[in-house]
């Protein structure tokens, strides 16, 4: 059974379509404002390694293994009410639920071909300057927009297979053009060990 809420909580478990292969993935929402060290961010999203080709009533049941690192949401009051997802439960936020990645920068932001990379520390504002062999596996500081986060889902399970998502099914837009250059390069999260998951390499 759905909560019937549409707007998005602190701790919801959601359900995400993924039109691809008509199957569902699972997150779990964090607000950064309500943690033990709090800042003032948008919610982050902790996507699981687990997805159904039926929807789920029992949330016990989902995989808690990250499918990638937790990022930043653009949208998500519209969560809901546009893109569909489902709020299944609301739980506890567990203290190592809380913790936020590092993530990487290029400079000039945006650049085809960066002059320099940095990273940032639990999003803060000071860029730290760096080698790219050493963040290579982060992901980008900027937040991923609502619409785009089943495309992100879906590369990546297909990249855990050794398959190409531009290969087996195209992109349909300029905005999963983007995504697909940052990402159908990085390192599959699940594969990376422990002490790199949401760390500096260094």
């Amino acid at each position: 059974m759905t909560i019937k809420r549409k707007y998005l909580k602190h701790g919801d478990i959601v359900e995400i379509h993924l039109p691809l292969t008509n199957s569902f993935a699972y997150g779990k929402l964090v607000d950064p404002r309500k943690i033990r060290d709090p800042f003032e961010y948008p919610f982050f999203i902790r996507i699981y390694n687990f997805t159904c080709t039926e929807h789920i009533v029992d949330v016990s049941k989902i995989n808690r293994q990250l499918l990638l690192a937790p990022f930043w949401l653009q949208g998500q009051s519209v969560a809901v009410t546009k893109a569909n997802w489902k709020i299944l439960a609301n739980e506890p936020v567990d203290l190592h639920e809380e913790f936020i990645p590092d993530t990487k920068r290029e400079f000039p932001i945006g650049s085809a071909n960066p002059e320099k990379w940095t990273y940032v520390k639990r999003f803060n504002t000071i860029p730290i300057s760096t080698e790219y062999a050493q963040i290579k596996h982060l992901d980008y500081s900027s937040g991923k927009n609502i619409e785009i986060v089943p495309f992100l889902v879906q590369l990546e399970i297909l990249k855990q297979k050794g398959k190409d998502i531009k290969k087996e099914y195209g992109l349909k837009d300029w905005l999963e053009e983007l995504y697909y250059k940052n990402f159908i390069n990085m390192p599959v999260y699940v594969d990376l060990p422990e002490k790199l998951k949401e760390k500096l390499a260094c």
